[in-house]
């Protein structure tokens, strides 16, 4: 079977994001549109969304639409970089709410936070830093929990053996003599 080009370019859904209606997008998605396509500096339309304030709606439809979340421009840069460089907090927060990678760096070797600090945007630096902590929490409570699991584990094993043990130590009744 032959593969089918999408009959979309993908500068065109990136002019979409920065230009157009919603609408536009989800018609350009509906014919067929790489949702990771790039445009000639490597960015996706994702990447254009983040820079821009009061575009979560925009950037939860092309999440939806399969795109990729950490997605790197020929400079390095991912969504959350971006909108971390436009001082797009709500943005940054719905990023890192959907999985966004904390420690991607860029070509230059900035991540968002880094890049927060440098140019003294306080919120999103607050906003990195509790997103942080939260995942290594989570972390930590996920190691506990594995850790336990694999005492239990252990603990169901060694019962198992002493059962089977036992079994066999056990003469059989049709054994024994009358």
């Amino acid at each position: 079977m032959e593969k089918r080009m999408p009959s979309v370019r993908p500068e065109e859904l990136i002019n979409a994001v920065r230009f157009s209606s919603m609408e536009t997008v989800k018609n350009l998605l509906a014919q067929g549109a790489d949702v990771n396509g790039k445009d000639s500096i490597g960015n996706t339309a994702l990447m254009y969304t983040a820079r821009r304030h009061d575009r979560i709606e925009l950037a939860r439809l092309l999440l939806a639409a399969g795109a990729r979340i950490d997605e790197k421009s020929n400079d390095g840069n991912t969504a959350l970089i971006l909108a971390s460089h436009s001082n797009n907090s709500g943005m940054v927060r719905f990023l890192l709410d959907n999985g966004a990678t904390l420690d991607s760096k860029n070509k230059s070797g900035y991540t968002a936070l880094t890049i927060a600090e440098s140019w003294g945007f306080t919120e999103i630096v607050r906003i990195i830093k509790d997103a942080t902590e939260g995942r290594r929490k989570l972390a930590a409570e996920k190691a506990r929990r594995d850790a336990e699991k694999a005492r239990c584990d252990a603990a169901n094993a060694l019962a198992a053996q002493r059962q089977e043990r036992l079994k066999r130590a056990r003469p059989s009744t049709a054994l024994r003599p009358k």
